[in-house]
């Protein structure tokens, strides 16, 4: 990551040398979910480029996850499967849209007086 300049936008990162506990072992994911400052698997989304040992791997763990693989290696996938990164950051953006929007519409009809 420093190598590439973007060890800056990473807080940690974790290889599963480091405690012995490789991909998709759900504790992996755990450990991951630890050092991010305890946050709940059902909060996280995880990205990844394997489909068994990234997406379903995460999803054991009780997290969101999604596929980002290009070359269509992967045949069975039961998952979002995104070209590049960049078409992640789009759909997590869209999503995250959609949802504010209808938060502000539920805070509203709460204060909206009946008809």
């Amino acid at each position: 990551l420093e190598e590439l300049g973007i060890d800056h936008y990473f807080d940690f990162t974790l290889a599963a040398g480091e405690i012995g506990i490789w991909k998709p072992r759900p504790e992996i994911f755990f450990e991951g979910l630890a050092r991010a400052g305890g946050i709940a698997p059902e909060a996280a989304l995880y990205i990844g480029d394997n489909y068994y040992a990234d997406v379903v791997g995460a999803r054991e763990a009780g997290i969101d996850a999604l596929l980002v693989e290009g070359r269509h290696v992967f045949t069975d996938v039961r998952s979002p499967r995104f070209e590049t990164l960049l078409d992640v950051l789009v759909y997590v953006d869209e999503r995250m849209t959609e949802s504010k929007e209808q938060a502000d519409e539920e805070r509203l009809a709460h204060l909206a007086p009946p008809l």
